[in-house]
Formats: structure tokens, C-alpha cells, sequence
């Protein structure tokens, strides 16, 4: 928060007469809320050595722009329908998980479904999709999931 805050402050403060400049309202998420009747559970995540949220809502988790999944936040992820996971590219990366790093956090959280996302060009949807075991997709723009129930 310190750093958005050294970047940002001009934006970070109290209405006044400069109507052309962005007013920001710092709000970290660090609790479970609701909206829209569905409780969304911040989900702690690194992002190489950033510590990150992802978000449970319901039976659904994402969780993007992830390297690592801490142990204590393996026990928020059971008992998913749809995981939306990160998959930057096929070689590591310091900031993201490998196709490899993907898959196995997917057999470890064990949901039902779960769609790599986050993924460069270099990663061909159907060159990819032929390495996956069938409780893994590849996500891709426009994808529309029905979740039936939060």
C-alpha cells in the first residue's frame, strides 16, 4: 500500500478545487465481504515476493498473477467448482507459475474444473489444450462460465 501511495498520493486525497485530477479512496481488501449476496474471501497469494490477494466467491476462486500459494491459503481453496488459474508461460518465471507449476497447484487445490489463465502469446490454445488432463481448460477471451449456485 506504501508504494500506491508514493506513486499515487497526488490522487490519494480530499475533494477540492482541482477538477481535472483522479481522486483515489484506498480501501485494502483484507477480510471476507459480501456483494451482491455472494461472500468474496481474499485469498493471500505471492506474486514473486509480493504478497497478493486472490478471491474465493462461492464454490469459484481466481487467482491471477501468482508464483506461489502459501499453505494456509491451500485450505481456503477445498471444495471448488471452478478454479481460474494463473499460467503465465511454459518455462518459469519469477512473478507467475509455468504451465508445469500450474498443473500441479491444480491437482493440489483439486478442483473440479479449473482454466488456465494470465497465458502469453507463445502459449497456442490448441497446443496447450492437448497436454492438459480433462479437469483442465484453457481460458481464453470470452469465455463464459454458468455457475449455478455461489
Amino acid at each position: 500500500m506504501e508504494h500506491i501511495v508514493s506513486k499515487f498520493g497526488y490522487a490519494i486525497r480530499d475533494p477540492g478545487d482541482y477538477w481535472d485530477l483522479p481522486i483515489l479512496s484506498v480501501s485494502p481488501v483484507e477480510q471476507a465481504f459480501e456483494l451482491f449476496n455472494v461472500e468474496i474471501i481474499p485469498v493471500p497469494i505471492l506474486h514473486g515476493r509480493l504478497e497478493m490477494y486472490g478471491y474465493r466467491l462461492g464454490r469459484l476462486a481466481y487467482l491471477t498473477d501468482a508464483s506461489a500459494i502459501p499453505e494456509a491459503s491451500l485450505e481456503l481453496l477445498q471444495g471448488l467448482d471452478v478454479l481460474l488459474l494463473d499460467c503465465l508461460r511454459y518455462t518459469p518465471h519469477y512473478t507467475h507459475f509455468s504451465l508445469e507449476q500450474s498443473l500441479e497447484q491444480a491437482a493440489i487445490i483439486g478442483a473440479k474444473q479449473t482454466y488456465l489463465i494470465h497465458m502469453t502469446h507463445e502459449m497456442e490454445y490448441e497446443a496447450v489444450s492437448k497436454m492438459l488432463p480433462s479437469s483442465v481448460q484453457v481460458g481464453y477471451d470470452g469465455l463464459k462460465l454458468e455457475i449455478a449456485d455461489f
